[in-house]
């Protein structure tokens, strides 16, 4: 046993301190002792340290001295330090929210008493030794149609000295989650159509085909945001096409401050071109026009592209064929690569993930009359070169077509419609970077004809969508070895529109938009869940009484969900948090 002599204010004489945790909450709100000379953690109480001078005077600030005897084991004299983790929640009014104990605390370090424990307000006292430390919470529930913000304070993770006193301040913040308002982008005399949208940061990035120009020709604007989608400057016009050229289905895409936009551009007489406008200032200003498609000798359609650090990749099929070209000095010179002998086809789309840059479309013929095969190819080396193509649906036969595919570090997650009769959604999977696949599973078995698959991932969750007579939904958790039964996200009667399923993933929170005429006309709904698709919130009428409204993309960043359509001829926009 040891009897460690403790130095008090005198506003606490009356108290006895019978724990090391009671000491640790008293040095830490009631005492600010300081001396250099003394050998007992140099004057701030840390009880656990080993006092090698019982006679050492702690000088308070201005209370008389008052000695309380405390015992403790050997067990307990570790050179130790105190974090004090604080949990507050802010919430909005008639609202019922977690409490800061609903949410548990856990501390990783060096030997943390307690590791685990409810939050408070007040505080929580943590000892641990020396060393590096983090804090980490695991969150309730989350009320239906709010949104969830969590900050940490710089204490709450780092490293900590032998009888440091740190603080550690969790947050959160529950918020309304609310769309609007509503901006109409183009609001001009012509049609605009084929918006898409990109996010980086506070900026947003929006493009579009449109005929307002006195030629009649259809050019390609451009719109951006530096508020986080607030508000938008000016439009661009990014190809003025002479009369009878027009501008079909551009893309975009931002790394950076570089921004991309892709199109198929041309008239039925001269054949449509694959061109592209590079910005280096984040959309301020663009370079000249460079043609992809050259030296090709096809017309094209339907160009994607993706974006990452100085690599861009794009590919585009000319109706009967695919073709891909890439870039790795960020736009300034671009190299075609060959595809394969059997890369015949269209309705290509492109992924990447690292160095795996992946093809999936759907074949202009199959091995039986009728037949429409699921074509596959992958680039292990960023794209310069391609293995083999690879027919998904080898097995099944019948029409496989509308193909959609995500990676994930070297899982390949593959969607697609297949039809002998019926039209279901099926799935494949590859765990080795393509070079083999699991067998189809079909996730549509008990829903009516369904169509129109999209597909996104994150971490081992993979979560697929199609339309139907509804929007419906299924998860994995598992890298897609299996998946839960289907959800049924509209359920409201209305007749689903094609071209108007868009799925969307950051974190914990999947959005879901579609199109459909549950309210008379053609409306832009969306479905969010915030807790990885377990469940959802009410669905959510983004368009409000805008009529006719079709054709909707999405970009997603944090909290906040971006989406365009088109309606009445011009380009609508919101922004949902």
């Amino acid at each position: 046993m040891l009897l460690i002599a403790l130095i008090v204010p005198a506003s606490l004489h009356s108290s006895v301190i019978s724990s090391p945790e009671e000491a640790f909450a008293l040095k830490y709100d009631k005492t600010q002792a300081a001396s250099e000379t003394n050998e007992c953690g140099n004057g701030e109480f840390p009880l656990s340290v080993l006092c090698h001078s019982l006679g050492s005077e702690i000088q308070g600030n201005e209370n008389a001295i008052n000695i309380i005897g405390l015992q403790t084991s050997s067990a307990d004299q570790r050179t130790g330090s105190v974090l004090k983790v604080t949990k507050i929640v802010l919430c909005p009014e008639h609202v019922i929210c977690p409490t800061p104990s609903d949410f548990t605390l856990s501390v990783s370090g060096n030997n943390p008493s307690p590791s685990s424990f409810p939050g408070s307000n007040q505080g929580t006292f943590i000892r641990l030794d020396p060393g590096a430390y983090s804090v980490s919470e695991r969150s309730p529930f989350n009320p239906p149609g709010f949104t969830l913000q969590t900050s940490f304070s710089p204490g709450c993770s780092g490293s900590i000295s032998s009888g440091e006193s740190l603080t550690c301040t969790i947050v959160n913040q529950y918020s309304i989650f609310e769309c609007g308002p509503i901006q109409n982008l183009s609001d001009n005399e012509g049609s605009s159509l084929f918006a898409q949208i990109a996010v980086s940061g506070d900026n947003v990035y929006v493009v579009w085909a449109d005929n307002t120009t006195p030629t009649g020709t259809i050019d390609l604007f451009f719109r951006k945001s530096t508020d986080g989608g607030t508000t938008f400057g000016p439009t661009q016009n990014l190809m003025e096409n002479a009369p009878g050229d027009s501008v079909g289905q551009p893309q975009v895409a931002v790394s950076g401050n570089n921004v991309y936009v892709v199109w198929d551009n041309g008239n039925p007489g001269d054949g449509e071109k694959i061109l592209l406008r590079k910005s280096i200032d984040a959309g301020m200003t663009f370079g000249p026009v460079v043609e992809l498609s050259d030296p090709f000798q096809e017309t094209f359609t339907a160009p994607q592209v993706i974006a990452s650090g100085n690599n861009v990749y794009v590919a585009w099929d000319s109706g009967t064929n695919i073709f891909f070209t890439r870039s790795t000095d960020a736009g300034a010179n671009f190299e075609p690569v060959s595809i394969g002998d059997e890369a015949g086809g269209n309705s290509v789309k492109l992924a990447a993930s690292g160095n795996n840059v992946a093809l999936v479309w759907q074949s202009v013929g199959g091995g039986q009359p009728g037949d429409i095969d699921a074509l596959f190819a992958i680039s292990t080396d960023g794209g310069a070169t391609f293995g083999p193509v690879m027919d998904l649906n080898e097995a099944l036969g019948g029409r496989n077509t509308n193909p959609h595919m995500v990676l994930s570090g070297n899982n390949v997650y593959v969607v697609w419609e297949h039809d002998t009769g019926k039209a279901d959604i099926v799935f494949t999977r590859s765990t080795d970077a393509g070079a083999s696949f699991d067998p189809v599973k079909i996730l549509s078995q008990d829903t009516p004809d369904s169509f129109e698959p999209q597909i996104a991932t994150i971490g081992s969750n993979v979560y697929v969508i199609w339309g139907g007579e509804d929007a419906s939904f299924s998860r994995s958790t598992n890298a897609g070895a299996s998946f839960e039964s289907v959800k049924n996200l509209s359920n409201n009667g209305g007749d689903f529109t094609h071209g108007g399923l868009r799925i969307g993933v950051s974190g914990n929170d999947v959005y879901v938009v579609w199109v459909d005429d549950s309210l008379g006309n053609e409306s832009v709904f969306l479905a969010r869940s915030t807790d990885a698709g377990v469940s959802f919130d009410p669905v959510k009428n983004v368009s409000e009484d805008i009529e006719e409204s079709l054709s909707p993309n999405i970009a997603v960043s944090g909290n906040n969900l971006f989406v365009v359509w088109q309606s009445s001829n011009d380009i609508f926009y919101s922004r949902c948090t």
